[in-house]
């Protein structure tokens, strides 16, 4: 026999699956039990049913009304979803209600006390219909959104509280807080502030005396001949340079192209690249635009540092100042 734990759960999942399609809809308590009895191939006892759903509302998981003849009637409550949410998937993980609220802002920054159309909310949201239908039940029921309802509508017109700007700002400050703890951890796990992918040829007159520059400004530079030594693997160590330096700056020359390790650097940096913000610093070393554009478009349209043997130093800083 199933225990009243289980079978408390089972309600919960077996509303929410049936919620979920129709979010501002009241369902039959009937129904429900009937999915939760053939999900545990059992019929449960009527007044123990009844005990459960009186818990349930008790708790403000849902709002149930009891019949006399039947089991009644249920309503979603948002605290029955993040219940459920905390053990299965739900609409709520994707924080779709956070593009709502700030469309909703915003449009209210323009338009003061007004709501805004349904049908303006459903066409500048890049959400659909059944998405926008949850999310906006979600933040009315949180009293974040004030809804204009009208009979045979779910809804006409939605308008964020300030309970809403609330959450909206609570929700923006742990974001930035949680991004400037990813960055401090990213700054203490690197072990170098920059990388320099170059051609062999390129070494005497470019790369050595760049890295020597900016190692007088204070940063730390992984340079090929600074760090191998004989017997190194090749592969295994410029995977760890790469993996342990915030920047990599790229010496793009006739000589860049076409060689297979510069090209392995920078197929790895260009990976770190798409993930995080600004990854590649770009240096032009006696190279053309279309010559650069024809190897790669994405690389040809960075801002690039041009460099010659004359202006090294200036180059340095500037790249050292992006780097602070």
């Amino acid at each position: 026999m199933a225990d009243r734990t289980k079978i408390r759960n089972k309600i919960l999942e077996s509303f929410y699956l049936i919620w979920h399609e129709e979010p501002f809809s009241s369902y039959r308590a009937d129904t429900i039990v009937e999915r939760v009895e053939e999900e545990i191939g059992e019929e449960i006892d009527q007044m123990l049913l009844r005990s459960i759903l009186e818990g349930l509302d008790e708790e403000h998981l849902i709002e149930y009304r009891p019949a006399a003849g039947s089991l009644g009637m249920i309503k979603q409550r948002p605290g029955g979803l993040e219940k459920y949410n905390q053990s299965n998937s739900t609409f709520l993980d994707d924080e779709s209600y956070i593009d709502i609220l700030a469309y909703l802002i915003e449009e209210d920054n323009q338009n003061p006390n007004r709501h805004v159309n349904r049908e303006d909310v459903i066409e500048n949201l890049d959400l659909s219909e059944l998405e926008i239908e949850q999310n906006i039940w979600y933040l009315h029921k949180k009293r974040q959104v004030d809804l204009m309802q009208a009979i045979g509508s779910t809804w006409v017109g939605a308008q964020v509280e300030q309970f809403g700007r609330r959450a909206f700002k609570h929700y923006k400050d742990s974001e930035e807080a949680k991004q400037k703890e990813v960055e401090e951890q990213t700054l203490t796990d690197s072990e170098y502030d920059v990388f320099i992918s170059h051609a062999s040829e390129d070494k005497p007159d470019i790369a050595r005396p760049l890295a020597e520059k900016l190692q007088e400004l204070g940063a730390t530079v992984w340079l090929d001949e600074f760090e191998l030594e004989i017997g190194d693997d090749l592969r295994e160590s410029i995977d760890d340079g790469l993996k342990k330096s915030r920047y990599g700056i790229v010496v793009l020359s006739d000589s860049f192209f076409g060689k297979e390790w510069t090209e392995y650097e920078l197929e790895g940096l260009t990976a770190r690249d798409m993930h995080d913000d600004k990854v590649i610093l770009p240096v032009w070393y006696d190279i053309s635009q279309e010559t650069v554009m024809e190897y790669s478009p994405s690389l040809a349209n960075k801002m690039a540092a041009k460099i010659d043997e004359d202006c090294i130093g200036e180059v340095a800083s500037e790249i050292y100042g992006v780097m602070k």
